[in-house]
């Protein structure tokens, strides 16, 4: 017949106690830093989204002439905004490779749905 194992107890003790001993501490928190850093990323967002209209709207006067002409505008916008920035007062150091995709992709977006929007007919 086979034995049962007895289990040891000191074991079982050792690692209630190492399990009561963990304490964990929050790590520290700068608010002020945190609200500057949302701050800044809110004007980036809000100038690229002012330049977006801007160029859908040039794009779609360009539109008579032709249709790749309109692109090259949207896109000659998204390289702009480096250089818009700065007029704004705006650092470039602050603004991380994420936040610079994003801004660009929704440039984009935003630009090519006013464009689009300006073309159907209650605007053309």
């Amino acid at each position: 017949m086979a034995q049962k194992k007895v289990k040891e107890p000191q074991k079982k003790e050792a690692r209630k106690k190492s399990e009561e001993s963990f304490e964990w501490t929050p790590p520290d928190f700068n608010e002020r830093e945190f609200l500057e850093k949302d701050i800044r990323g809110t004007k980036i967002l809000m100038v690229s989204a002012m330049m977006s209209v801007i160029c859908g709207a040039v794009a779609f006067a360009f539109q008579s002439v032709s249709w790749i002409i309109g692109l090259v505008v949207i896109l000659a916008g998204m390289i702009s905004l480096r250089y818009l920035y700065p007029m704004f007062k705006l650092d470039l150091k602050d603004i991380d490779k994420k936040t610079w995709a994003a801004n660009l992709f929704m440039f984009f977006l935003l630009s090519l749905g006013i464009w689009i929007m300006l073309l159907n007919p209650p605007f053309s």
